[in-house]
């Protein structure tokens, strides 16, 4: 069993397109914790369209496998020791739900930054949606930028450093 207190538990914090996925593909994490990795199954599963998906109501019964498997997700990642959990993470509300499923592990922020890139960011999703049918409407992505809290370390952070995929 490994021990808890060396749990590292790092949360990706910023609007789709701004590059969290990519930025984790060959760092030394040993579980993702990621709702869109469930989403990409079973809409491959069902033959749908990952927009097909995000129109179904909350009480489908795909949306409730979805979580279910999500939560299930999260129960694995438990007995790893070095977790990041890829999802937005933008609001201290959301990233509460992170700190109270590891409560001894120590927590890193990354924030990928977005602001005066908005555009940028727009494109890549429209870009992105052409290419691989995921496909997030601009008033959701909108949305996710007004709803956005920068990360604190009185969260209970231990580490917070950022990432800007747009002047790199």
């Amino acid at each position: 069993s490994i021990n808890m207190k060396s749990q590292q538990v790092t949360v990706l914090i910023g609007p789709v397109c701004t590059g969290k996925s990519t930025y984790i593909i060959n760092k030394p994490f040993d579980y993702v914790v990621s709702s869109d990795n469930i989403v990409d199954e079973l809409i491959k599963k069902n033959g749908m369209s990952y927009s097909q998906f995000f129109l179904l109501d909350f009480n489908d019964p795909l949306r409730k496998k979805q979580r279910w498997m999500f939560n299930q997700s999260v129960k694995s990642s438990k007995s790893y020791s070095n977790i990041v959990w890829d999802l937005t993470n933008l609001t201290r509300a959301n990233r509460s739900k992170v700190f109270k499923n590891y409560p001894d592990a120590i927590f890193h922020a990354i924030e990928f930054n977005f602001q005066g890139f908005e555009d940028k960011v727009l494109l890549k999703a429209e870009k992105r949606g052409k290419e691989t049918g995921k496909h997030v409407p601009q008033e959701i992505i909108r949305n996710m930028f007004s709803i956005h809290e920068e990360p604190t370390k009185s969260e209970g952070f231990k580490t917070i450093s950022n990432v800007n995929i747009y002047t790199q």
